[in-house]
């Protein structure tokens, strides 16, 4: 069957500060959230590029949201005003997020695996090992 022209949701999150409150990335149609029965609503301001294929967020954390081409957007705690991160990792085609219990962000790309300790304003690959 055909995708809604909206794209596929491609990773749901719960707000760990606020358990009714649920995030939602759609492929192609950006971030969107709600809270316990209430409506989905559009993020004030999206990501640059819409194809949003990743999210995280822990307690203390911004809101992630991985972009395929446009790498890491974050908005701050309780906020949907997505802005680019200061740095990207090499490879800006992101297919996975995840944070640690530190806050430390991890980034699956089409290149590897890239880590990031200081709210992706710098990025470490951590390739070694990994089969090329």
């Amino acid at each position: 069957p055909a995708c809604p022209p909206s794209g596929p949701t491609s990773q749901l999150v719960v707000d760990p500060d606020m358990s009714t409150m649920l995030y939602a990335s759609l492929d192609g149609a950006g971030v969107f959230s709600k809270t316990g029965s209430g409506n989905w609503t559009a993020a004030s301001a999206q990501p640059g590029n819409l194809q949003v294929r990743a999210l995280a967020r822990k307690s203390g954390t911004p809101l992630y949201a991985g972009t395929y081409g446009s790498g890491v957007y974050k908005a701050a705690a309780g906020n949907t005003v997505f802005a680019a991160c200061t740095a990207q990792p090499a490879s800006q085609y992101i297919l996975s997020l995840a944070l640690d219990a530190s806050g430390k962000l991890y980034a699956g790309t089409e290149a590897g695996v890239f880590a990031s300790s200081d709210q992706c304003a710098t990025w470490t690959p951590m390739n070694t090992g990994l089969p090329n």
